[in-house]
């Protein structure tokens, strides 16, 4: 999966993701999903992800809205198996989401890395500590 998520990143790279840029994934939820959100990541892009099943207006609003280098609808890719050097800061937005819209026109939310840096650390201290998802 590694090496699979690192040739895509090398493509997603050479089309012009990188930090600061969105690359759009509408991918059903299959381990290719996982392979293209790895493959973003690595590129030092953020992923914006797009249910396959959004109604098509919608999708193009968000597209629109986001303004995506690409919209990933495949994961597969051939390159170099090892990541590409992207330098990235932890301020460096890792996703993009939107709200429902249920009040108006859906907004769009950051995310930003040291955010999942946060949640990773703190879900591992939880793990950790014996409470975690599993664990007696």
């Amino acid at each position: 999966m590694d090496r699979r998520a690192n040739r895509l990143a090398h493509r997603l790279v050479a089309a012009g993701a990188g930090p600061e840029r969105v690359v759009a994934i509408r991918l059903p939820r299959t381990a290719d999903l996982v392979v293209a959100v790895l493959a973003v990541l690595k590129s030092g892009a953020a992923y914006l992800p797009i249910d396959p099943d959004l109604p098509a207006d919608r999708a193009a609003a968000l597209v629109a809205d986001a303004d995506p280098v690409l919209v990933l609808d495949d994961a597969s890719a051939d390159g170099p198996d090892t990541a590409p050097e992207v330098a990235l800061h932890e301020r460096h937005p890792a996703y993009l989401l939107y709200t429902s819209g249920s009040t108006g026109t859906p907004k769009g939310v950051v995310v930003e890395h040291r955010s999942l840096a946060n949640l990773h650390a703190n879900h591992a201290a939880t793990v950790l500590a014996g409470s975690g998802c599993g664990s007696r």
